[in-house]
């Protein structure tokens, strides 16, 4: 059995911003088709959707199976902007728990947490989806009080069981060496180190910090590249960083049922999406991630 797992920040509904074109969500659309279609997914989290972009892309997404949830919502100081398809015929969303955390004056949203059930296992996996605030907006050490505040959560649910299945996924405008991440949310990119203390998380997106095509002597200098998730259109010195990522519990990496496929996790990159994101002109700026978890069933 496999399990296709798919992570979109649409850059539909970035904080000021003009309003999407319905060309721009028709491509969202098209893309979310694609997911399906072609990339099989299961489990489809998006981001940067509000009320009115979800209910045009679940109108107007042709898709069969599946269910959509929408999970954004506004407080008074914060807004979740978060939708998630499930294929119903594998996975059925028991809960939904809004995560933020107050420090004097201001708030933040750490995750949205979603409990789901899986066809033909017996324990129910538990997500995370995140979408933390851009470093422009937010001082070092508030994330890694945002790491530390979504460790609690992963920790009260690794206490009662060290190999709970356990996936953290989303935006987190930071890197996977950053200390949010590392010291905050102790995710190591050492499998090693990962299984035998199964509290560590492990994150296989240190392996798409770089980039993709080793240089040549001689190669064409205007052929471009990619080599994160996030294309920063404005960055003088680097203009691609590995924002989005999948992270997991050690569940899936030796301690239980499931296995990640790390040969099939990592970034989309088709060319069309490619070319968007480059594209001064295209409010895309991330390309979708994906991961691919499997399970052999038993015959017994």
């Amino acid at each position: 059995m496999k399990l296709t797992l798919i992570w979109w920040n649409t850059s539909l509904a970035p904080l000021s911003d003009t309003p999407a074109s319905d060309e721009q969500l028709n491509i969202i659309c098209r893309v979310v088709e694609g997911f399906v279609n072609d990339g099989q997914a299961d489990f489809i989290a998006l981001g940067e959707i509000n009320d009115c972009y979800f209910d045009y892309l679940e109108q107007n997404t042709i898709i069969n199976g599946f269910r959509w949830f929408n999970l954004a919502k506004k407080y008074s100081r914060i807004s979740f902007d978060s939708c998630v398809l499930v294929r119903e015929d594998k996975l059925q969303v028991l809960e939904t728990q809004d995560i933020t955390v107050s420090k004097a004056t201001s708030t933040a949203k750490i995750a949205q947490k979603i409990i789901v059930a899986v066809k033909n296992y017996d324990k129910p996996v538990q997500f995370f989806i995140s979408h933390w605030a851009s470093r422009l907006h937010t001082e070092n050490l508030d994330r890694v009080h945002l790491g530390i505040r979504l460790r609690d959560e992963v920790s009260a649910i690794l206490k009662s069981d060290d190999v709970a299945p356990v996936i953290l996924l989303g935006d987190y405008n930071d890197e996977p060496f950053s200390d949010s991440l590392t010291t905050g949310l102790e995710a190591t990119r050492d499998i090693t180190r990962a299984r035998k203390n199964t509290f560590l998380l492990y994150n296989p997106f240190w392996r798409h910090l770089g980039e993709t095509q080793h240089y040549q002597r001689g190669e064409d200098a205007t052929i471009k590249n990619r080599c994160g998730s996030y294309y920063y259109k404005s960055g003088s010195i680097t203009r691609w960083h590995t924002f989005d990522q999948m992270i997991f519990s050690a569940c899936f990496v030796g301690g239980g049922d499931w296995h990640l496929n790390e040969i099939s996790t990592g970034i989309i990159n088709t060319p069309e999406l490619f070319n968007r994101v480059m594209d001064n002109k295209q409010k895309f700026d991330h390309l979708p991630i994906i991961s691919v978890l499997e399970k052999e069933i038993s015959h017994d």
